[in-house]
């Protein structure tokens, strides 16, 4: 409960000074939910489950502004820490171009107790450079206990599957049309390469449930990220060595990295056609739209994994490299209360319910009454 509050502080805090705090949480969907091509009722019995396109959502909350980011893939890049990266730079991109000089000086972001994707050693670097690079002057980079992560982005989630539970989406582009601001991932960068030669050796750090990094001004021009870690709420903070062997300079961050080769063997090529075929009875007579689109989405994943080269070509659509744009914060002269000392009347509210001391009162029956005899 706890981890909880202390994450709802955090939430609220970006809410009442959204200038000073920028608060995320990022979270992906049960892929299962919007696998394509999706009908709405009894299925005909040649379509099996297997034999979909195995689709993801990704999605980010901006609690200041009640904001939201969602991405969708088609499986063709590992969910992983150089997609979970790819996507925090893009909304912080995103966030970064809304008339804006510079971002909030401090980012609180909540993830899945994932190693795989969020908790691990490149996603930890990632914040310390974007403090490093003064993009922030401190970042809380926090997680609930496993078991106990369902928060506001899986309500989101469950509005997506209510929707999907009335509507069919036989394609991709019907899907997105369902899920209002939703965006193709259609390339990632490899952070996890372009973030090793600068990292140094840890270990332990799958353990802890918070982070915390804070720019340090040593001297005019001189500076350093100091990295603290606990493992919950009720511990205090400990210091911990740099994470990054190597301060990242503008010469290091305008190298743009390679792209994340695309997998196409997700979508078993080999019998994509066969497929098509069965799920055509479900179209519909009326409209071949739905039809057409497979035949040339079928048509160009063959194409394109003919040769490396253009799978590589293919990778590289719509290539971005946001880091290096991303603004630099503004130094922060105003002394800003801690999060422990911030309590929002929801979160007041929460306690109070949690606190109070139950009553149960026991009355004695009423007597029903009868009708006289006659």
């Amino acid at each position: 409960m706890k981890e909880r509050v202390y994450y709802y502080r955090k939430r609220y805090l970006s809410r009442l000074r959204p200038d000073k705090y920028l608060s995320l949480i990022i979270d992906g969907m049960d892929q299962k939910k919007t696998y394509i091509p999706h009908f709405i009722g009894r299925k005909a019995k040649l379509i099996k489950t297997q034999d979909l396109v195995k689709t993801h959502i990704t999605s980010v909350i901006e609690h200041g502004v009640f904001g939201r980011h969602s991405f969708i893939d088609k499986g063709q890049f590992p969910h992983d820490s150089n997609l979970t990266i790819s996507v925090l730079t893009d909304v912080l991109w995103t966030i970064s171009k809304k008339g804006k000089k510079a971002l909030p000086p401090v980012l609180f972001l909540q993830a899945d107790n994932c190693w795989r994707e969020n908790k691990n050693k490149y996603v930890l670097a990632f914040c310390e450079v974007l403090v490093s690079l003064e993009i922030f002057n401190e970042i809380h980079f926090c997680f609930l206990y496993v078991g106990h992560t369902h928060e506001d982005i899986d309500q989101y989630f469950s509005t997506v599957a209510k929707v999907l539970l009335k509507n069919d989406a036989q394609t991709l582009p019907d899907l997105m049309n369902l899920v209002p601001g939703l965006s193709e991932i259609r390339s990632v960068p490899d952070f996890r390469a372009w973030l090793t030669p600068l990292l140094n050796n840890v270990s332990g750090h799958t353990k802890p449930l918070q982070y915390k990094l804070l720019h340090n001004q040593t001297s005019l021009n001189t500076s350093k990220v100091d990295l603290f870690f606990r493992g919950n709420s009720d511990q205090s903070w400990k210091s911990m060595g740099s994470l990054l062997n190597t301060k990242p300079t503008h010469r290091i961050i305008s190298k743009r990295p390679e792209n994340v080769m695309a997998d196409l063997e997700s979508l078993e090529l080999g019998t994509i056609d066969q497929r098509i075929k069965n799920w055509r009875i479900m179209f519909g007579h009326q409209d071949d739209s739905s039809l057409r689109w497979w035949q040339c989405f079928a048509e160009e994943s063959k194409r394109v994994s003919e040769t490396d080269r253009q799978l590589r070509q293919f990778s590289n659509r719509g290539s971005r490299w946001h880091l290096a744009k991303l603004p630099r914060c503004h130094a922060e002269d105003e002394v800003v209360p801690p999060v422990e000392d911030v309590l929002g009347p929801d979160l007041q509210k929460m306690l109070d319910d949690e606190t109070a001391e139950p009553q149960v009162t026991v009355t004695g029956r009423k007597k029903q009454k009868t009708a006289p005899r006659r």
